[in-house]
């Protein structure tokens, strides 16, 4: 990077590339990523230990103004020169920083290290003794609000023999304003409250006074000779669901409905109690800004506005009473839309492209039912390993998924359903197979709930979750082999599935702060138990048959772990890992087919096709549906702007697929914990990515780096004669991988 072709060439004599800090602390509990925030010069930012954007830059010629120098300029990032003037600033701010953590006596040296192009700085910081907070007294004006404030104090930032720490005084400013917000006083301010600090003794304790003032408007009350803080009570509440062209409106009819106005500006587009379940403000309730919140993210979730909008104007403040009316506006977004996805493949001279258009009404009953209508096609032009161009695999399928915005039970649940906005959810599918070898049709039917625990988290219970799986066609020869294949025993028969299955969700993601986020996805599912349970009692004859059809009986689960690290508002690091198990018991020895998992693809490891890795170092010339009982996969993906509205990426894949066991016909290729790690597949690559807002296109260029299928000990494909590394898989995808 710093040689004759890299950055360094266009320095100046008395010009050093500044490459390195490093911050030390003598007290191993202070954040040293907070103090790198304070920190007036820092290196060129690493990606995957390299300096992508400073060699883009360094390939742009500084005295050529037209493309692609110009290019390379704005989306690399400029040499960043070692100045004396910014790390002497850098230790100005940590010091300063540190004293406001409480610290006495703060000394902060640098040192710095050069050599003729580069410098490096080294930052040795000494804490001293912090001043310790000794006592912490309130002291009200108004002291109707004295025992709620105790009340809370369990959850104050300040506490006795912790360090006086100015970030912690002004986060328990918040803290309270946010608390008394929740709690009614909606005209509560954090300007109400400020400290007072005294010496004690001792020099390095303090005294601490919290004080909150009086109400600086209001009536005077004049048992307490000041002006009360007072609670508020909500009054009115109307709610408009508008539409945007105002030269439609013919009438407006308003609905009363549980207390609550809903003002119509034309027909009833929405019904009454769809927006009121919605509404968490209720008429004659204290005033909560957390009732707030989750009526904007309860109105949101519905998906029927382009925007929400709540406010409030006081109605009457006399006395102890203190009234507020409450006006939601709602904007209408389309009812209906369409979306694409397409899908493309190419490995090893196999094209294949899978597409599909998905039709939404979010309003279908106007009661914020949302339907899906979905059509899928795929198509797989297919060449064996022994160059031999065979039949394609052709796909379509069909499906129908309804959503409610409230539980369908045979029984009441109004507390659950205005506390966790439950969801209920019914889908029908049917889905055409065509393989070279068969003909497959599975037709699926499943019933269930969802429901938010919390702002991060979501549950999925699906009770009911039915296949029937026929085939309709099978090749008499697949038929011999297939019995030799304990992988695939019994998945070529006609078969049902009946089963449950619950889902997980955490997503601690805040789209406006555009921070670090974490996303995880935990799956269990079951089937056959009840099935079984029912020919065991009704004495319908074999184990395996359901009125004279195979069933299944297995448990799987499966999580998915997904790190989202945004660098910039540029670019990010996304890290992933996957891990799946599938057990048959009972009368079942395998999974079915349609259950099974499989591994690369465009969302998968990208250097390999669809289906086209695994189990293990197996490896079929003239199979395309690898397929195994346990998938382990990781991936991390780097993602940055390029320029306008396209985006790059570098990416690296890992993991496979295993059966249980091995299988007679497939030596290898069961799970073994002492040996599994030399199954594992590695591939790498480049992505392109057009975000047009509305659709975000992909293409990915995978490289296979570690291929467990190369015969010997040798599986880099860099180094080995049997594979050659720039024999690259093409992916096309909508949306990002993960």
């Amino acid at each position: 990077m710093l040689s004759s072709c890299g950055p360094a060439r266009y320095l100046s004599e008395d010009e050093k590339l500044f490459v390195k800090s490093k911050i030390s602390v003598d007290k191993r509990k202070t954040d040293i990523i907070t103090l790198k925030k304070y920190e007036r010069i820092s290196p060129n930012k690493k990606v995957l230990g390299m300096r992508f954007h400073l060699f883009l830059f360094s390939l742009a010629n500084p005295e050529k103004e037209k493309f692609p120098h110009n290019w390379f300029r704005k989306i690399g990032e400029a040499p960043v020169l070692y100045d004396s003037v910014l790390v002497s600033k850098s230790r100005d701010n940590f010091a300063s920083y540190l004293a406001d953590r409480g610290y006495n006596k703060v000394n902060v040296e640098s040192n710095v290290k050069t050599t003729k192009s580069k410098a490096k700085a080294r930052y040795n910081i000494s804490l001293g003794e912090p001043t310790i907070i000794n006592s912490i007294r309130y002291a009200f004006e108004d002291t109707s609000i004295q025992k709620l404030i105790y009340s809370d104090t369990i959850n104050s930032f300040l506490k006795i023999g912790k360090p006086f720490d100015k970030v912690m005084f002004q986060a328990e400013r918040e803290r309270i304003e946010t608390f008394m917000k929740n709690n009614g006083y909606y005209r509560f301010t954090r300007e109400y409250i400020y400290f007072e600090v005294y010496p004690t003794a001792h020099p390095l304790k303090v005294k601490v006074s919290l004080n909150i003032k009086q109400n600086l408007t209001g009536p005077f009350d004049p048992v307490l000779k000041v002006r009360k803080h007072r609670q508020h009570y909500i009054n009115n509440v109307t709610i408009t669901p508008s539409i945007t062209n105002f030269e439609g409106i013919r009438k407006i009819d308003t609905v009363l409905y549980k207390e609550q106005s809903i003002v119509y500006m034309s027909e009833r587009i929405i019904k009454p109690a769809t927006l009121v379940r919605a509404n968490n403000m209720l008429p004659g309730s204290l005033y909560s800004l957390k009732n707030v919140d989750r009526t904007y993210n309860d109105l949101g979730s519905l998906g029927l506005f382009r925007y929400v909008n709540v406010d409030f104007e006081e109605s009457r403040v006399s006395g102890n009473e203190a009234l507020l009316d409450c006006k939601i506006d709602l904007s209408m977004r389309k009812r209906q839309s369409y979306s694409f996805e397409v899908n493309v493949t190419n490995s090893s001279n196999d094209l294949g492209i899978r597409g599909g258009v998905v039709y939404n009404n979010y309003n279908i009953f106007r009661g914020g039912e949302h339907l899906q209508i979905g059509l899928t096609g795929a198509i797989e032009s297919l060449e064996n390993r022994l160059k031999q161009v065979i039949e394609p695999m052709r796909e379509a399928g069909v499906t129908t998924k309804l959503e409610t915005p409230k539980f369908i039970l045979p029984f009441k649940a109004d507390n659950f359903q205005r506390k966790y906005k439950p969801r209920t959810e019914l889908s029908l599918s049917y889905n055409y197979q065509n393989q070279p070898k068969y003909i497959r049709t599975i037709a699926n039917a499943s019933f269930g709930y969802n429901w938010r625990g919390n702002i991060y988290n979501r549950h999925t219970l699906h009770p009911l979750d039915f296949y029937l799986v026929k085939l309709p066609r099978v090749d008499s020869a697949y038929i011999d082999s297939i019995y030799k294949d304990t992988r695939l025993e019994n998945s070529f028969e006609n078969h049902t599935i009946l089963g449950s299955k619950y889902s997980f969700e955490f997503n601690n993601q805040q789209l406006k702060r555009g921070i670090s986020f974490v996303y995880i996805r935990y799956n269990l599912e079951s089937a056959g138990f009840l099935l079984n349970l029912i020919n065991k009692r009704s004495g319908w004859g074999e184990d395996s048959l359901f009125f004279g059809v195979q069933y299944f009986q297995y448990i799987k689960t499966d999580i998915d772990f997904r790190n989202y690290n945004i660098i910039t508002p540029r670019d990010r690091i996304v890290y992933r890992i996957f891990a799946g198990v599938g057990i048959p018991y009972g009368n079942s020895r395998s999974l079915p087919f349609e259950k099974k998992y499989w591994s690369g693809g465009p969302y998968g490891i990208r250097a390999w096709g669809e289906r086209t890795l695994g189990p293990g170092p197996y490896f079929d010339a003239g199979s395309f549906n690898q397929l195994g009982d346990i998938k382990l996969e990781a991936n991390i993906e780097y993602r940055f702007k390029v320029i306008w509205k396209l985006e790059g990426a570098l990416f690296m894949d890992a993991g496979n697929i295993w059966l249980l066991e091995d299988a007679p016909e497939l030596p290898r290729s069961g799970f073994k914990f002492n040996q599994f790690y030399k199954d594992i597949a590695v591939g790498t690559g480049i992505g392109i990515r057009l975000d047009l807002s509305f659709v975000l296109l992909r293409t990915d260029f995978g490289f296979k780096l570690r291929d467990p299928s190369i015969e010997g000990g040798n599986k880099w494909t860099f180094r080995s004669p049997e594979r050659d590394f720039w024999d690259f898989t093409f992916q096309f995808g909508i949306g990002y991988p993960f």
